[in-house]
């Protein structure tokens, strides 16, 4: 019985101990070490709670084929018969959640492919991933996930940035393709969303957004300079207007340079 209440205990903790992980300072300056601590939080979390069901089925089966107390074995089905229950109404509620999200990104990639195919002028390949510059009079450069996945250039995009900051611009985007970003947004939108009531939830929702970008922003700078990634990040701040990317050009121009060990698994 212990064991099944060491496994929850665990399990409650990630849950408490995650956002307070991804959210803190450090995380600003260590993107992708904090989404690996968030990853390895959640997936353990998982496994604990998997964990402990499978532990109080076995205990229950084998205190009944010995001569224990009656309660005993009582008490862990009880326990089992709950967890699964409760497994059940998350994986419900899990789906109920997930699928208008998948709706809602499969209508975004099915135009953004759309938008691909009508209104492409060029196309050049980056790192085994088509790059394809579509004419419109927005500033923007995306990822689209999927089969094939791309990446999208706009005409007003292209003509704003310079040479080196366009190819910092789509190294960001390879990054997020790269690192599956979009599916890890998905979890913790989904995390969110089952837990519409719980304030950690909504910030962590928030942080990874921003942790993402930042991962992606260190891979564009690791791939073709610090000066010219924070020069797209301003261009396309006076483009669009966001102002968060004015506030990422700054960081990477003030954060001090770090040991070339710490910079490769940064």
């Amino acid at each position: 019985m212990s064991i099944v209440l060491a496994l929850l205990g665990y399990a409650l903790l990630t849950v408490l101990a995650a956002p307070a992980v991804i959210r803190g300072r450090w995380s600003i300056g260590h993107p992708r070490c904090a989404l690996a601590a968030w990853y390895t939080f959640f997936g353990t979390g998982l496994l604990a709670t998997a964990a402990s069901l499978v532990v109080a089925v076995a205990l229950a089966s084998h205190r009944q084929a010995t001569d224990t107390p009656w309660s005993d074995p009582t008490v862990l089905v009880l326990v089992a018969y709950l967890a699964l229950a409760g497994l059940g109404a998350a994986i419900a509620l899990v789906a109920d959640r997930t699928e208008p999200m998948l709706h809602d990104e499969h209508a975004t990639q099915h135009s953004l492919t759309g938008l691909a195919h009508a209104l492409t002028y060029d196309v050049e390949h980056r790192r085994g991933v088509q790059v394809s510059y579509v004419r419109a009079s927005h500033a923007f450069v995306c990822a689209v996930p999927g089969r094939p996945a791309r990446v999208l250039v706009s005409s007003a995009a292209a003509e704003a940035l310079t040479r080196a900051e366009l190819l910092c611009a789509v190294e960001h985007e390879l990054a997020h393709l790269r690192g599956r970003h979009a599916t890890v947004l998905r979890l913790a939108n989904v995390n969110a969303a089952c837990l519409p009531g719980v304030a950690a939830a909504q910030a962590m929702r928030r942080s990874t957004a921003l942790l993402l970008e930042l991962a992606a922003d260190d891979a564009a700078a690791r791939a073709h300079g610090v000066v010219a990634t924070a020069g797209a990040l301003r261009t396309m701040a006076g483009r669009t207007g966001d102002e968060s990317m004015r506030l990422r050009a700054e960081r990477l121009l003030n954060r001090p340079p770090r040991p070339r060990a710490l910079t490769a698994i940064a």
